[in-house]
């Protein structure tokens, strides 16, 4: 079983893998390479992590589930803000402005 870790989840409050209720959050991941996301509670999840080397339960591992989430939000951020700028150098006005603005300095 291979298993990723995507972030954690405070709308799924029941571990999946056990079915322990009413937790405070619960750590998403993906079993294998094309399956859906499932929520497991952070005991669950820490023995589904264990084949990849990841050796730490509880508390610990839901801050690095939340590190996770957050670094990958960060990630879709920049990719986001990257895309605008290069839409904006593509747009025609841009040139426009270049043009003018390199006829001003020269």
């Amino acid at each position: 079983m291979n298993a990723t870790m995507l972030g954690t989840s405070d709308e799924v409050l029941q571990c999946e893998c056990c079915g322990k209720p009413d937790l405070k959050k619960t750590i998403v991941l993906t079993i294998g390479e094309d399956s859906d996301p499932v929520y497991y509670g952070s005991t669950c999840a820490a023995w589904a992590l264990k084949g990849r080397g990841i050796k730490i339960a509880g508390p610990k591992l839901q801050k690095l589930a939340e590190r996770v989430a957050a670094a990958r939000s960060d990630i879709a951020n920049q990719s986001n803000h990257i895309s605008r700028l290069e839409a904006m150098i593509a747009a025609p006005s841009w040139f426009r402005w270049l043009n003018l603005a390199s006829g001003i300095l020269r």
